[in-house]
């Protein structure tokens, strides 16, 4: 079961423990990141938010970790969803100018920046931009959901 897919009752039921979890591996960007889902899918975008800039602070380049913190200024912070944009762009500036294997985090981003154009920019001519990349680089299929 992936983090995401917990209903709200279950997340909050595993904050405490996350937080426990937090201060053996304080150093570890995934324990603040997955703070940040669990903050997140309760419903509590602020303190959700706070989880994700520590996670981004402790790995600023992971592709996965910069795109769910774009994603809770986009998705949950009404008004803030400007703030989204350095992330995913980061994240493409990752594997396209600094040559990081793409991993979903990468996937999930261009998708985002079709949601961010569409929603935000109202730029459709960006929102085809990077649709088209989207399936060019993976003929549609999300590189983690193909076997073998």
């Amino acid at each position: 079961m992936s983090v995401s897919s917990i209903d709200r009752a279950t997340a909050a039921a595993a904050i405490p423990w996350m937080e426990k979890i937090h201060e053996y591996y304080a150093f570890s960007p995934d324990a603040a990141n997955n703070l940040g889902f669990y903050y997140r899918d309760t419903g509590q975008a602020e303190k959700s938010l706070e989880w994700y800039l520590k996670a981004c602070e402790r790995a600023p380049n992971s592709q996965d970790i910069l795109n769910d913190t774009g994603l809770i200024y986009l998705f949950n912070l009404r008004g803030q969803g400007k703030k989204s944009l350095p992330y995913f762009e980061k994240v493409l500036a990752l594997v396209m100018e600094e040559g990081q294997a793409p991993q979903r985090g990468f996937w999930d981003a261009l998708e985002n920046l079709c949601v961010y154009y569409s929603s935000v920019e109202n730029d459709p001519r960006k929102v085809i931009e990077y649709g088209t990349m989207r399936n060019n680089l993976y003929n549609g299929v999300p590189p983690y959901a193909k076997s073998g």
